[in-house]
């Protein structure tokens, strides 16, 4: 996997194809698998998945495949 390099928690904007808005996380054109710390599914979908579910002050691992390519992001949501 790669790393995906910037973080904006203020805007809640990950490195400009991952974002989220209204407790829904969006990567246009990608497969999103989100987990807890412990390495436990907590949601997928294309395109975007709804956070519902998940803890406000959750530390979440996310995984974007684009076109064959997988990116994983740490995400503190504070």
């Amino acid at each position: 996997f790669e790393k995906a390099t910037s973080v904006k928690v203020d805007n809640i904007e990950i490195d400009n194809k991952l974002f989220v808005q209204n407790n829904t996380l969006y990567a246009i054109g990608a497969e999103i698998e989100v987990y807890d710390i412990t390495g436990r599914l907590l949601a997928n979908g294309a395109n975007s998945v709804v956070l519902d579910n998940i803890s406000v002050s959750a530390v979440l691992i996310v995984k974007t495949s684009y076109d064959g390519t997988s990116f994983v992001t740490k995400v503190v949501n504070r």
